[in-house]
């Protein structure tokens, strides 16, 4: 499948987990991919300002905050269908939505891959997303009036 896509950089970050050892295993010698710990602060800063595009082909994330954070920094994405926010997703057009499997997954990064007017749509409607649902002073709102609601009924 990399050969597909033979000009880009695979960055995968995160905290070791059940597969680290078997991933290592499978991408020793490759060049073109890069396994990293979980990052914080400054270097997660860098690898968001850093690349071009985000991919969470996540099975059970929830409300992702990696994912919320790559719609922040306008970051064209790809993300599976249990990012817990994937129907504001689609609605403003602000990414790619895969289905669990590896063709849908690759379909998607093909799209993406060729097809830079598509990027930058997903960058400028990733940031509208962001500051429409997600800024904090919006979140902060909606929770003080679900408190006084609760309270005051």
């Amino acid at each position: 499948m990399l050969l597909d896509f033979p000009n880009i950089k695979l960055i995968i970050a995160g905290p070791e987990g059940d597969f680290s050892e078997e991933l290592t295993h499978l991408i020793h010698g490759k060049s073109n991919i890069l396994l990293l710990p979980s990052c914080i602060n400054w270097s997660k800063k860098y690898l968001f300002k850093k690349s071009d595009v985000f991919v969470l082909p996540s099975y059970s994330e929830g409300f992702s905050i990696a994912a919320l954070e790559a719609i922040s920094y306008g970051k064209p994405s790809i993300f599976s269908n249990f990012i817990g926010f994937s129907d504001d997703v689609k609605q403003f057009n602000a990414g790619l939505i895969s289905d669990n499997t590896i063709w849908s997954l690759y379909d998607n990064m093909r799209i993406i891959y060729e097809n830079s007017n598509l990027r930058k749509e997903l960058t400028l409607n990733s940031i509208q997303l962001f500051n429409n649902k997600f800024r904090m002073d919006i979140i902060g709102d909606l929770f003080l009036n679900k408190i006084n609601s609760l309270l005051h009924g």
